[in-house]
């Protein structure tokens, strides 16, 4: 089911240990309903863009808003940490995950995405969920819900933010201690470069200006629609030019050029032979046609 009404796309109910995803336009909510046929801890996986700034909002029995939640967590995927990094290497260059969306629609996700995990106990019901984009472009979101038998044996529960494994936690990217309460500076420059004035210096190999992309990609994959990428150039297409093929070329005019003149133009193969006319001096420039 899908429905989108009032900055509201409802995908209806999913089940526990299904992943969901969607594209979800800035402002909107992505409403999704969870069955619990019995009171357990769950952990939430979720996977959003690097840029990306979501709201998750979780209610039992009512859809939730941004005052009335039993529990919200607020995701700012610059202060994540990438689960699956871009690789340098070209087998693994053009690789991407095909995932079914919440309305059966197959989608093909980049890699290069943020993680995030929490844990909730949930209570037996229907709880509601939604995810909003606070951000200022459409953002792809994506999670999905394991259940979790017990995770009382250690210390604070890891506070909600990691896995409890033999009494240790394991803390989710973004955390740190031993019981996962500290929050962990973002990663500047990915890695891969040294920030300086305000701006990523990136290390050989890297580009971007999160150093995130290999020089052996793309910084637009898609090169706006308007090219192609070869070893990590856009080809742009005719009539198209830019880094990413983002720019649409204009044909040369007289009134560009030669304010008050005059042009004629004499075509042969590959060449175009302009005149111009001003204060009676004729000027012939050979240009190749753009």
């Amino acid at each position: 089911m899908f429905l989108l009404e009032n900055n509201t796309i409802d995908t209806g109910e999913v089940d526990v240990g299904r992943r969901a995803i969607q594209d979800v336009p800035p402002g909107v909510f992505w409403r999704s309903q969870l069955y619990i046929d019995q009171p357990q801890f769950l952990k939430f996986n979720i996977s959003v863009q690097k840029d990306a700034l979501v709201g998750v909002y979780g209610r039992k029995g009512l859809p939730p808003s941004h005052t009335q939640y039993d529990f919200v967590e607020l995701l700012d995927g610059s202060r994540l940490i990438s689960k699956d990094k871009r690789s340098l290497s070209d087998t693994d260059a053009g690789h991407a995950h095909e995932e079914e969306s919440a309305g059966g629609a197959r989608h093909t996700r980049s890699v290069n995405v943020h993680g995030a995990g929490f844990i909730q106990y949930l209570d037996t019901g229907i709880w509601h969920l939604a995810m909003y984009n606070d951000g200022r472009n459409t953002e792809q979101v994506s999670y999905n819900t394991i259940a979790i038998e017990s995770i009382m044996e250690c210390p604070q529960n890891c506070h909600g933010n990691g896995d409890c494994l033999s009494g240790i936690c394991h803390c989710f990217p973004g955390f740190l201690g031993p019981d996962c309460s500290r929050a962990a500076c973002p990663v500047l420059c990915s890695g891969n470069g040294q920030y300086s004035r305000g701006r990523c210096q990136c290390y050989s190999g890297w580009k971007g200006t999160e150093c995130d992309v290999p020089v052996n990609q793309c910084i637009d994959i898609h090169c706006g629609g308007h090219g192609i990428c070869i070893v990590g150039a856009c080809i742009c297409n005719t009539g198209y030019k830019g880094d990413n093929c983002e720019e649409e070329k204009r044909p040369l005019s007289a009134s560009r050029h030669s304010p008050g003149g005059q042009v004629s133009t004499n075509w042969r193969p590959g060449v175009a032979v302009f005149l111009f006319k001003r204060d009676a001096v004729d000027a012939a420039t050979v240009c190749s046609p753009v």
